[in-house]
């Protein structure tokens, strides 16, 4: 007669063996992303900048980090290399946006919420962006940007962005 752990350990290894594995699956925005157009509109109309300076956002299950720069034409290196001057630093952090932490992707509402950027008020703070798809094309319109303390950011609101990016991987 066979006792009851050689009945059972065999029986549990089958049912355990029959069970599918439960898998998330990935959202359509993960992945990696570079910036193939910045459309901004102002007060005299759409700019759009169709040859932007390298940007790059990446999007994991649960966490983002993008690094774009805004500008049209590549800051010149500095002076003495490696030792900017302090217009050169102005320059060199008004010419680039950083920021990574956790988001929230809905049917149309990407958030973002910065565990670290570039500007220490936003740390803490959200973005909102609508999104679309086309094929490997995400765009992604930036809505509200708030400071940690819920301060809308006005001009990012005044002047309505759009940001196309092209799937890497």
């Amino acid at each position: 007669m066979k006792s009851i752990p050689e009945i059972f350990i065999p029986l549990l290894l089958v049912l355990f063996s029959c069970q599918k594995t439960v898998q998330s699956v990935p959202k359509p925005i993960e992945g990696v992303w570079k910036v193939v157009t910045i459309q901004t509109v102002l007060p005299q109309g759409k700019f759009t900048n169709s040859n932007p300076q390298p940007g790059l956002f990446i999007f994991t299950g649960d966490y983002y980090s993008m690094v774009w720069m805004p500008r049209t034409v590549k800051l010149p290196d500095n002076k003495q290399i490696w030792q900017p001057t302090d217009q050169e630093k102005v320059d060199q952090f008004n010419s680039i946006i950083v920021n990574s932490g956790s988001y929230i992707f809905s049917d149309s509402i990407l958030t973002t919420v910065p565990l670290v950027a570039k500007t220490p008020e936003f740390i803490g703070g959200k973005a909102t962006y609508r999104w679309s798809f086309n094929n490997d094309t995400l765009s992604i319109v930036v809505l509200n940007i708030y400071s940690h303390n819920d301060i809308l950011d006005e001009g990012a609101k005044k002047y309505p962005t759009i940001i196309k990016l092209l799937r890497l991987e």
